[in-house]
């Protein structure tokens, strides 16, 4: 019978240090992590701060901003995002640093995309880099010499959005839909070579409402592929 008993407490004793043990070590690996964070508000287990971006995001980020200052930290789902915030801020991030946030997340539905190696989806590597470096050489040799059509394009799109904004006389809006068209005629321009084409182009209007469909349907795909990927 004692025999047992040293036995059972010797089991139990190596429960407890090892279950303490690996308490220590998430705790040492969680404070290593949070110390170089910014500081953010505490998310939901699993969720995270998600439940309260349901609605009215830019109001809930803006509130943030006020108590957190221009750059913060939050979590979304099961990641950590760092959210920027004004002119100043994200200007040198995305112009003065804009390699070290050209990053994408590992999310599955972006595998979907020519199998993850999307030059727009892709994470940062020496494959993006090659990718970019050619596309970037190829774009400088259809503009060389001429006018360059996405400044005119982009300038042109942005009178319409400012004419549209306008045109609602102060009320409110939802400008997803006039945003959507716009940034999708600067690319059908560069395809088509007139960019006010796309408006009244009825496969373009069906490739707009896809690319949308695409955005919205994804997140919630992303956060229960992740949730059984890191908990199940």
């Amino acid at each position: 019978m004692a025999d047992h008993e040293v036995l059972y407490q010797a089991i139990v004793t190596a429960l407890i240090v090892g279950l303490s043990s690996s308490i220590i070590f998430r705790l040492w690996k969680w404070y290593r992590i949070f110390r170089l964070l910014p500081p953010g508000p505490w998310g939901w287990p699993f969720i995270g701060y998600l439940p309260k971006l349901k609605t009215n995001r830019h109001l809930v980020l803006t509130e943030l901003r006020k108590t957190y200052g221009d750059v913060y930290c939050l979590k979304i789902g099961v990641h950590r995002a760092v959210v920027l915030n004004g002119l100043e801020t994200v200007r040198h991030a995305l112009v003065q640093l804009g390699e070290n946030f050209a990053g994408r997340p590992s999310f599955h539905t972006f595998q979907f995309i020519e199998n993850g190696k999307s030059m727009a989806f892709c994470d940062v590597g020496p494959r993006w880099k090659v990718r970019r470096t050619i596309a970037l050489n190829g774009l400088h040799a259809f503009l060389k010499d001429k006018v360059h059509p996405v400044e005119i394009a982009m300038t042109e799109e942005a009178i319409y959005l400012v004419e549209t904004f306008l045109g609602n006389s102060g009320k409110p809006f939802n400008p997803e839909n006039s945003v959507y068209l716009s940034l999708g005629s600067i690319t059908f321009g560069l395809c088509f070579s007139d960019h006010t084409l796309g408006r009244s182009n009825a496969e373009y209007l069906k490739l707009i409402k896809s690319v949308r469909d695409f955005t919205q349907n994804v997140a919630a795909c992303n956060l229960i592929l992740q949730l059984n990927e890191t908990y199940l």
